[in-house]
Parts: C-alpha cells; sequence; structure tokens
C-alpha cells in the first residue's frame, strides 16, 4: 500500500484522500460546493484531470462512521454523481457496508471501499505519477556521486581525502543501485529495450526481498518498511544525509 497511516477522523481521512489524488496529477478541492441540477452540493473530496483534451471528474466521499454505511447514502452519492456528470465516485468508509449498499451501488460508477482499497485502486498510478519522480528528483545528486564514472575534481582529493571519498563510495554504492531501480530513469531505459512495454513495474517492497545484499552496507531500517511513502520519506532522508557526505570532499576539492 501507500501509506500505513491510520486516519484520526473524517477529516483527516478527506485530506489523505486529496493528497494522493494531488500527487497523483489531479487538481483537488476539498469541501467544494458543487452545482448540480437539483441543486447545490457539497462534497468531500473533488478530483479533476485532463487528458488528451477530456475531463476526468472524481468524487469522494469520506465516512469515518462507527457503524456501516447503509444504501440511502449510496442512493444519494449516486444522484450527485449522475445530476454533476461525473465520471466516478468514491465512497471510502472505515467500518464497511451494508448489503443493501453494494446492491445500490451495482452497475454504476459508485466505487465502494475502505481506507486500505483506495489506496491500493490508485497505488500504481501514484507510483508513477510521483513516487518515481520524487525519486528521481531529490536524489538526483545523489546518483551522480554512486555513479562508475568518477568526478574530475577527485583527482584534487589528498590520498587521505580520497580514501574517504572511496569509502562513501563502497557504503552507498550499492544503495544507490537498488534506489535508482525506483526512478523513472530505471523504467525509462526498460521501456526503450521493450521490457516493460510502457507498463509500470513497482518495485516490491520490503526491499530485503529484492537481492541478497548480506554484511553490505543497507540500512536495517529500510528492510522492514511494506509501504511506499514511509519508504520514500526514509530514503529521502537518508539520500539527502549522504549528498552532504560526497559534498564535503567535493567542496574540499573545489576550493583548491
Amino acid at each position: 500500500m501507500i501509506t500505513t497511516e491510520v486516519p484520526k477522523n473524517w477529516r483527516h481521512l478527506q485530506n489523505m484522500v486529496a493528497e494522493i489524488l494531488s500527487e497523483c496529477g489531479f487538481v483537488v478541492e476539498v469541501e467544494k460546493t458543487i452545482e448540480t441540477v437539483r441543486g447545490t452540493v457539497e462534497i468531500d473530496v473533488y478530483a479533476e484531470e485532463e487528458i488528451m483534451g477530456r475531463k476526468n471528474i472524481i468524487i469522494c466521499e469520506c465516512k469515518l462512521w462507527k457503524q456501516k454505511i447503509p444504501k440511502t447514502v449510496v442512493h444519494s452519492f449516486r444522484t450527485v454523481l449522475s445530476d454533476f456528470g461525473a465520471n466516478a465516485g468514491y465512497i471510502i468508509s472505515s467500518k464497511g457496508y451494508q448489503k443493501g449498499a453494494y446492491e445500490a451501488a451495482q452497475y454504476t460508477n459508485t466505487n465502494l471501499m475502505s481506507w486500505e482499497q483506495f489506496q491500493i485502486t490508485f497505488e500504481e498510478f501514484w507510483y508513477r505519477n510521483y513516487f518515481q519522480k520524487k525519486i528521481t528528483k531529490e536524489l538526483d545528486s545523489f546518483f551522480e556521486y554512486t555513479e562508475p564514472f568518477l568526478p574530475r575534481w577527485v583527482d584534487k582529493l589528498s590520498q587521505e581525502e580520497k580514501s574517504g571519498y572511496f569509502a562513501l563510495k563502497e557504503k552507498y554504492d550499492l544503495f544507490g543501485q537498488i534506489m535508482m531501480m525506483f526512478t523513472s530513469h530505471f523504467s525509462t531505459l526498460l521501456s526503450m529495450k521493450g521490457i516493460l512495454s510502457g507498463k509500470v513495474d513497482m518495485i516490491p517492497l520490503p526491499i530485503k526481498n529484492i537481492t541478497n545484499y548480506q554484511n553490505l552496507y543497507i540500512p536495517n531500517e529500510i528492510e522492514a518498511i511494506l509501504t511506499y511513502r514511509e519508504f520514500l520519506n526514509f530514503i529521502i532522508e537518508y539520500g539527502k544525509n549522504a549528498i552532504n557526505e560526497f559534498r564535503y570532499y567535493r567542496d574540499l576539492a573545489n576550493s583548491r
């Protein structure tokens, strides 16, 4: 899934749903009042994107109730979807739905989901449009430091300084290689070679399942992370710390 974070209240759930849709590339508004053929209606989350000149509109209703959602809620939501002309609607519930609710949503563009199911629905879209791009952007200079070709400024370092620099390379090279697999650069390369055929292959978590790297420099904390947002936050912080370590030697060399 995208995150292990559990909504604290209905407003928090609204904001988390809006955040994921925004990161997927939608223009999002929370608690938006819309005009339908029957009058004005306030909806929890409104999301809109434009694909090849066509609008795609999603409406979400967030229900952090203590009981299951009845069919009356679904009927009302279906009416709003139909009257407004939205492409799809999602009701996200913390306690599930009554049997009649599922029947009311059948054969419509209304989707009844839990918070976990909502994440799974948008996970690949989010991975491609946010996760991969974020890693690629934030760790771009880190990948430059861990690539096989040495920067020219290394020649300006003293022998002792070079030893320190190469110790960093040894520490971070494997981490850099594995992180590169998560970037948009890697997906583009595989697509060009005909391996992905345009499809996004999500690298599975935890990363300890990717390859055998016992006794190598991979932080233990990263091994256990199962969700992509927590993984993203950790590796960006870890990677930026590594960048600062490399820049210490770069700045030493460039000061001469």
